[in-house]
């Protein structure tokens, strides 16, 4: 075997070597993007877990606001009464009114 022959082997197997390195490389990178993957599935899973008690959390503050704005119109309702009732207006009828059948 002439040196050239030698040298090419030589040249080949560190060629080999560094395909190998590469492949084994690639193999680790791919391993972390399927941990990253797995990672990242876990933390959606639990912030669509967090999206859903964020949506039935705001259902219920609608509903209170609902229930709330529907007792500030009836505060109102009652409100105006008492005003046309200070001022002897509304539905009191004095005993022995002139307005009152008997």
């Amino acid at each position: 075997m002439t040196s050239a022959e030698i040298g090419g082997l030589i040249v080949l197997g560190l060629n080999l070597v560094a395909v190998g390195t590469a492949i084994y490389k690639l193999g680790r990178a791919v391993e972390k993007f399927e941990q990253i993957g797995t990672q990242q599935a876990k933390e959606i899973s639990s912030l669509k877990d967090a999206v859903s008690g964020i949506g039935d959390l705001v259902t219920k503050i609608a509903v209170s606001n609902v229930r709330m704005d529907e007792m500030a119109m009836r505060v109102n309702r009652h409100e105006a009464r008492l005003d046309e009732l200070a001022h002897g207006e509304g539905f009191v009828l004095l005993i022995g009114s002139r307005t009152a059948k008997a």
